[in-house]
């Protein structure tokens, strides 16, 4: 029995073996890594989207509330899978096997995608416990940007963003390109489909701040116009990565797959565990709270408390833009200057937004949201949007060097 177990460690281990060590195998298992925290990515976004649905329709109680324990088990297992990676590569090192893409820091040496990861981990982790302090100083109702949510969300991206170029190095380093036969695309279109997904949350709270100021003026905008300057640092670092504007569309509608299935997943905790809800009276007592306002906003739009629903209905709103920008792939000498996808997302974004924002009456007032309010949305976002690009192909341009 002992011997049996023996031979099984061994098999197991065998790639980990220095003797076995290749730069080919070594490229394998980074990759097959990266993939597993992508995985565990996966878990934690849904088991985030399942909490801000618990905070929206049940409250806070406590910090072991069913959602914080499947996000927290899956941040764990990211954590460890990234520190575990630093570790080995490191040892590989010192045994005298030159890696590919490291970097020495240090006593370390191993590829800067697992830093960068291991770092955000460790970056959310204090963030998450200054959320719960902050929560227990101000109660249920805290907004989307307090300090330790946008702590919390930086950190997240830090991941994102690290994963998303980890796929695109490793790719290249295998030979397979952005090939839809090959698991790095969808590596690739995975990790973006984060970044997205949390730009689209991140700014969401817009529409609560616009709504709670009766939507007028570039606060009805105020959307459009964040998202616009904010959005194409991510878009542009993906098109740069990859070579490709096309990428684009598929990270959106991978996104709005994986905020449908959040959702679905939270109704479906919801229906098993059943639990009270804490929300109902403490929105009757502040109707002016923001998870008040949140909720009224999601009603009025036809969602009542399926917070994930609005949060899809927000993606939406992308589509075309990204559309757009993905037809810039017809001209291939234009994947030259990915700074370009900027302007076009955030011009047809304002444009997309003006167009159905003028059907919600209860948030956008007739009369309230005039042409100057549109173009001056336009100049600004774009303006900012050319801004972020300008950092997002620096970003982008990261995967060559790694």
């Amino acid at each position: 029995m002992f011997t049996t177990v023996q031979q099984w460690v061994g098999r197991v281990a065998q790639p980990f073996s220095p003797a076995r060590h290749t730069p080919l195998t070594h490229e394998r298992l980074r990759f097959n890594t990266l993939g597993l925290i992508a995985l565990f990515k996966l878990f934690l976004f849904l088991g985030a989207a399942w909490d801000i649905q618990w905070h929206v329709v049940i409250g806070r109680d406590n910090l072991f509330i069913p959602p914080h324990i499947v996000a927290g088990l899956a941040y764990v297992g990211g954590l460890a899978l990234s520190l575990s990676a630093i570790v080995y590569e490191t040892w590989l090192d010192r045994q005298g096997k030159r890696l590919s893409g490291v970097i020495r820091l240090g006593g370390i040496a191993t590829s800067p995608t697992f830093l960068a990861v291991a770092l955000s981990y460790m970056a959310g982790t204090v963030a998450t416990g200054l959320d719960d302090q902050w929560h227990r100083l101000y109660g249920l109702d805290a907004t989307l940007w307090s300090p330790p949510h946008l702590l919390i969300m930086v950190a997240m991206s830090g991941i994102d963003f690290s994963l998303l170029l980890g796929f695109t190095a490793a790719a290249r380093r295998l030979g397979w390109g952005l090939d839809w036969r090959k698991p790095a695309c969808w590596g690739i279109l995975l990790a973006a489909a984060y970044t997205f997904e949390a730009a689209n949350f991140q700014i969401s709270q817009a529409f609560i701040e616009g709504f709670g100021r009766g939507g007028a003026g570039l606060w009805g905008l105020l959307f459009p116009l964040m998202m616009g300057a904010w959005y194409p640092l991510t878009l542009t670092a993906q098109v740069r990565a990859t070579g490709r504007f096309w990428v684009a569309l598929p990270v959106a509608l991978l996104c709005l797959g994986l905020q449908y299935l959040a959702t679905g997943t939270a109704a479906l905790g919801f229906a098993i565990l059943q639990p009270v809800s804490v929300m109902d009276e403490f929105v009757r007592q502040n109707p002016t709270a923001v998870i008040s306002l949140a909720r009224e906003f999601g009603r009025l739009n036809g969602f009542n408390d399926l917070i994930g629903l609005q949060q899809a209905w927000i993606m939406w709103l992308s589509v075309i833009p990204l559309g757009l920008v993905a037809l810039l792939d017809l001209r291939p000498a234009l994947r030259a200057r990915p700074w370009l996808a900027a302007p076009v997302y955030s011009l047809s974004l304002m444009l997309v937004c003006y167009l159905v924002l003028q059907r919600l009456p209860h948030f956008w007032p007739a009369g309230g949201v005039t042409g100057a309010h549109l173009l001056l949305g336009m100049a600004l976002a774009t303006a900012g949007g050319l801004v972020t690009a300008w950092l997002g192909q620096k970003l982008g341009s990261l995967a060559d060097r790694m």
